[in-house]
């Protein structure tokens, strides 16, 4: 610092006398000033420590001085004691042999033009900080006796200001370190002059990681949660944690970087699973790591012991998830990345290998041994997002020829308490909203899971909620039409799973996005996602295939319907209020009023798809009203099937009184009436549906 331990004069004070300064800045009785700042005591200083440091060790270059500009030669430097000046090139020579041997070398600089220094200084292992571009000067506080920027920048490493008062918004990522990253994104925004500061760190991990209590690691294997993943831990730049791009399956051995659903069959049961892993560390990784992978069946929240292969399933007892065999990590330059196969045959703990797709989660984990940690009931190592070198895929491509099934997927309480959930259907971007344009996802429950959103109440919002859901056993369904729709208070008990079925219902076929992308997303009583499963949904395409429906009369009244056509290879048939009703490419139906219209959809082996309508006659009336005098009963026998809301009056001949209401079963087609009640006379018999009277006949009781 200026002329070191010289005692002439060196500083000129703020009232206009020039004095030698203090060597003791702190006052606390040890000199903190001892070689004054020229380039030959720079030089000799930096030759001495590189001696001393070695790999990992933390190197910091602080400069607080006046800085010039050559704009002949577009070069900055800085200004040191005695009208020297030290070139951004000399100092980067200076640094060289520090970031040769993977010591962090951390620069600020505050001097003007100290933007200047940033391409020079952009070695492996280097993180500089400059208060101004190369073409700005820097500028000093307006109100206190320090430099603007540099004087933050300081407050914030010491997450105090020079009055001792902490400051607040600096630790972005809370975890009790100020990170060079950190400190310059404090302040920049903190800047009250025409400044433009500017930082750079090489690889961004030494800045992102390096602070005055931590030294990052020199080799830093990572998997990414999502394409702005840097490796950073936490990753705070999604929510979604279980949406890596660095792992994805294929059938077939050709890595190409498209994820499928695995499709194992009796003939070939092996598919492969490809992880992309990156090195974001400041030196080149050999050997010496192990990557597992694991699966489970497709689920939103996932508790620790699924991967561990310790949790059955409560339908077939088979396990939800289990570990893959490890396989060792080859090299990765650093700041490189590699991509690695495992090969996944189909899951012996899993049973007979049926053919067809499967839906699985995945978790891709780096290891320092290639055998996993001993599980222990409620300590996970599974803390995806918090921990860089763990990603987890949880995607299912629906494609166009399967969008008449169903999906299974787990919801579930990961914890030993009883907790409140909600649902949601939420799409990745404002054109994939428009899925609800077109369609709706439908959401079957399962009794376990119908029970714990009966036992929170049954709440929800903007869902379409059948009434007949509300009694009855088994599966209950919801529709989402919009993406505000919510399952609400979903009340798990501890540990408590089961499945849901989602399913695409298309109503229209015009105007469609090739795919859409909607996220399942459980989120705890307090709003934070906890875990979600992805389906990325291929939109139909019409058919130029007719499809015709042959109609075949039966004796009881009803009709076959067929799909007069072989070129379909999958059915949905669905009655006048969009409810499926069969799957088979013929159906038996018994027309009746409001009841009678029926929708069938066809997919091909290619996926393109048709429909075809008809609407059967119905006859509505009655038949005959019957008096059995013997019994004091009358019989009345319809035309046709009775639907919701028939009933049968019988009013007064002589005052129009309705004297008798009987409602009709549905589906009946007779009913007999007890007459006992009833003055002899001339009575009328009503039909009605929906409080219409569709027909009527006389009666005479003697």
């Amino acid at each position: 610092m200026a002329d070191g331990a010289n005692s002439a004069a060196d500083m000129l004070g703020v009232d206009g006398k020039y004095r030698s300064q203090s060597l003791d800045l702190d006052g606390d009785g040890t000199d903190d000033i001892s070689l004054a700042a020229t380039k030959s005591n720079i030089s000799a200083t930096l030759s001495d420590l590189q001696n001393k440091m070695k790999k990992d060790d933390h190197l910091f270059v602080y400069v607080i001085s006046h800085g010039g500009r050559n704009y002949l030669k577009s070069t900055s430097n800085i200004w040191l004691w005695d009208y020297e000046c030290l070139e951004e090139k000399e100092l980067a020579e200076m640094l060289e042999p520090f970031t040769d041997k993977y010591v962090n070398v951390n620069v600020m600089l505050g001097q003007s033009y100290a933007g200047g220094f940033i391409d020079d200084l952009n070695k492996v292992g280097c993180v500089v900080t400059a208060a101004t571009a190369e073409n700005e000067e820097s500028w000093a506080c307006p109100d206190i006796p320090y430099d603007e920027f540099v004087y933050h920048w300081t407050c914030a490493v010491n997450g105090r200001n020079h009055a001792g008062v902490p400051v607040d918004g600096v630790d972005l990522y809370p975890d009790g370190r100020i990170t060079m990253d950190e400190a310059f994104e404090y302040a920049k925004r903190m800047d009250r002059r025409n400044e433009h500061p500017i930082y750079n760190s090489n690889p961004v991990s030494v800045g992102q990681d390096l602070s005055f209590n931590r030294i990052p690691e020199s080799i830093d294997l990572f998997i990414k949660n999502n394409p702005e993943d840097t490796g950073r831990e936490p990753n705070l730049t999604t929510d979604k944690f279980w949406l890596s791009p660095g792992i994805w399956v294929r059938n077939e051995n050709d890595s190409i970087e498209v994820h499928q659903n695995p499709i194992f069959t009796k003939d070939d049961d092996m598919v492969f699973v490809y992880v992309k892993i990156h090195n974001r560390g400041k030196e080149d990784y050999i050997r010496g790591k192990w990557l597992q992978v694991y699966w489970s069946h497709s689920s939103t929240q996932i508790h620790p012991k699924v991967w561990r292969g310790r949790e059955v399933s409560p339908s077939n007892n088979n396990v939800t998830g289990y570990p893959m065999t490890p396989i060792g990590i080859p090299s990765i330059a650093a700041g490189d990345s590699i991509v690695m196969k495992v090969n996944w045959p189909y899951p012996p703990v899993l049973g007979d290998k049926p053919d067809g797709e499967f839906h699985f989660c995945l978790l891709a984990r780096v290891m320092d041994y290639p055998l996993d940690d001993p599980y222990i009931e409620g300590v996970t190592n599974y803390e995806v997002g918090k921990i860089n070198h763990l990603a987890q895929k949880n995607v299912t491509v629906i494609k166009r020829s399967d969008l008449l099934n169903s999906f299974k997927v787990y919801v579930r309480n990961a914890s030993n308490s009883t907790k409140c959930y909600t649902l949601e259907l939420e799409p990745e971007t404002a054109n994939d909203a428009e899925f609800f344009t077109h369609a709706n996802m439908e959401l079957e429950m399962s009794s376990t899971i119908y029970d714990a959103w009966e036992r929170g109440g049954c709440q929800y919002d903007n869902l379409e909620v059948p009434s007949e859901n509300l009694s009855g056993v088994g599966l209950r369904s919801v529709k989402f039409n919009s993406p505000l729709g919510r399952l609400k208070t979903l009340t798990l008990k501890g540990n408590e799973f089961d499945v849901v079925r989602v399913k695409c219902n298309f109503n229209d076929y015009n105007s469609l996005k090739d795919t859409y992308t909607l996220h399942l997303i459980q989120r705890d009583e307090n709003g934070v996602i906890v875990g979600g499963e992805t389906f990325i949904i291929e939109s139909p395409t019409l058919s130029s295939q007719s499809m015709v429906i042959e109609q075949t009369p039966i004796d009881d009244g009803s009709q076959m319907l067929t799909v007069a056509s072989d070129e379909f290879e999958s059915f949905e048939w669905l009655n006048g209020n969009g409810e499926r009703i069969s799957n088979a490419k013929s159906i038996t139906v018994t027309p009746i009023y409001g009841d009678n219209e029926f929708k069938v959809v066809g997919v091909t082996e290619n996926g393109e798809i048709a429909t075809s309508s008809i609407t059967l006659d119905v006859t509505n009336g009655i038949k005959s009203v019957t008096p059995l005098n013997q019994s004091k009963q009358i019989l009345v026998e319809l035309q046709s099937y009775a639907p919701y809301n028939a009933a049968v009056t019988i009013t007064s001949a002589l005052d129009g009184s309705t004297v008798k209401t009987i409602y009709v079963e549905r589906g009946a087609k007779s009913l007999i009436i007890d007459s006992s009640d009833l003055n002899s006379g001339m009575y009328i018999v009503n039909y009605l549906v929906d409080s219409e009277i569709f027909d009527n006949k006389k009666l005479n009781i003697r």
